[in-house]
């Protein structure tokens, strides 16, 4: 901050001197956050010759499409969003950019052992293990129990009163329908949730929903042809060009009654002003995320009930770790021997030689170096108990945080509506909002619900 009111106070005499439209842009939609969401809807707006403006805060559009290449091997790898659907909608964006795509594993084969990485106790045939026999019947299951819900597959548009299974911790919904030989599976692809056993049941049901299920049964998976999802944002940047402010952050939002929404932006540059007849929020909804926002008593109320966890991944190097061999962490005495958090989830091979794939999650904050201290750590106590080799000098070459992550509220909110809420917003004070705690944790449903926001928003426009 002491950068840009220092660059402020040298320059003041040059900014009174130009004139106002050099400050100041007019656009039909401000979309603030360049994610998944965010810069779809971007490009989707472009597409129709609406003139917009993307505000993002990091140096590089994607949110958490984050791509390591190995200055080694010059090989690209993908630590965050690695995979996609099988599904029209992404394909058709991909070939937007002319970007291919090809068919690619969720995980690399490997051999897993199960360790408490806490003690050091091996855990050889973990609660959650299980044989694909068991496994399918129990996913047969699980979808008997989906199917009840076909509400839920385009939302939390929820009945009145909500069904008290949706409200059952999901450690107690696992229980109640014997879906343990689930476990897996959904805590491979739900990491980043936090404590599992404990949420409602609700957001494992939409998370872990009938697309999910039959792209699992399919085997069909897809990832970019260059092993590098990041392309895609780069391809979007290069679009969108004068359009992206990275590295740049929303000071104040002002939304009068009349005419168009002021937005107080700081960039590199300099602090310029947004004038945008429609807004769309494409960041976590957080309420520590709307800070200088003219938010009233309902939107703050709304907000202000979210929760969030921590989920960080990143890779690791010069580790003693076989680099066939998955280090699965697996608690000795917790509910189906799911990880007490916060704690590494897990290290796996990767597709380059030398460099495993690492997971870490909590429910709360933790800064980067906080997690890599604890990363770290960790890889060197499961040398001192002997589960791998002494030696090595450990090193996280890349780390990065997808926090806040899983936005979700707690029981006695579901039950009081929260939802239906949080949706009456959609256009209110001529807002609009996309991203996971509208939709789920999943790109291809973001990208379907930021469609149908932005026909509403569209709408006079």
């Amino acid at each position: 901050m002491r950068y840009y009111v220092a660059i402020a106070a040298v320059t003041s005499v040059v900014v009174s001197a130009v004139t106002a439209q050099s400050s100041v842009r007019n656009v039909d939609v401000a979309i603030i956050g360049g994610g998944v969401a965010g810069t779809y809807a971007a490009v989707r707006l472009h597409d129709q010759q609406k003139e917009v403006v993307v505000i993002e805060p990091k140096d590089y559009l994607g949110g958490n499409t984050e791509t390591y290449t190995d200055p080694a091997t010059n090989t690209s790898i993908d630590i965050g969003v690695q995979i996609f659907e099988n599904v029209s909608i992404v394909l058709d964006y991909f070939g937007r950019f002319n970007i291919p795509l090809a068919e690619t594993q969720a995980v690399i084969p490997s051999t897993t052992q199960y360790y408490d990485f806490t003690t050091g106790n091996s855990v050889p045939n973990p609660a959650f293990s299980s044989n694909p026999q068991d496994q399918a019947a129990a996913f047969a299951r699980y979808a008997a129990q989906l199917a009840k819900y076909p509400y839920l597959s385009s939302g939390y548009y929820l009945p009145d009163p909500v069904p008290s299974d949706l409200l059952l911790p999901f450690g107690k919904f696992v229980q109640k329908y014997n879906l343990t030989a689930t476990l897996p599976v959904i805590s491979l692809y739900a990491e980043g949730f936090g404590d599992l056993v404990s949420i409602p049941t609700l957001y494992i049901l939409r998370y872990i929903g009938p697309d999910f299920l039959n792209n699992t049964a399919s085997n069909v998976i897809l990832t970019t042809a260059a092993h590098n999802n990041s392309l895609l944002y780069t391809a979007a940047h290069s679009l969108l060009g004068p359009s992206v402010l990275l590295n740049s952050r929303v000071q104040s939002v002002s939304r009068p009654t009349q005419g168009r929404a002021i937005i107080s932006v700081t960039t590199p540059t300099g602090i310029i002003s947004i004038r945008a007849k429609r807004i769309l929020v494409a960041f976590p909804q957080l309420l520590s995320n709307f800070i200088g926002w003219d938010l009233n008593t309902n939107e703050r109320s709304v907000f202000s009930k979210f929760q969030s966890t921590g989920w960080y991944t990143g890779l690791l190097q010069n580790s003693t770790i076989p680099a066939n061999l998955t280090l699965q962490n697996a608690g000795t005495n917790t509910a189906y021997n799911l990880p007490s958090l916060p704690a590494v989830y897990n290290f796996g091979p990767s597709a380059i030689p030398g460099l495993l794939h690492v997971y870490y999650g909590n429910i709360a904050t933790y800064t980067i170096a906080e997690v890599q201290t604890a990363i770290l750590n960790t890889a060197n106590r499961l040398a001192g108990f002997g589960i791998i080799p002494k030696g090595g000098n450990a090193q996280l070459p890349i780390l990065r945080s997808h926090t806040p992550y899983a936005l979700r509220v707690g029981v006695q909110d579901i039950q009081d509506r929260f939802y239906d809420h949080l949706y009456a917003l959609q256009g209110y004070r001529e807002t609009y909002y996309t991203g996971a705690a509208f939709q789920v944790h999943a790109t291809n449903a973001i990208w379907q619900y930021t469609d149908e926001v932005l026909r509403n928003l569209t709408v006079g426009l």
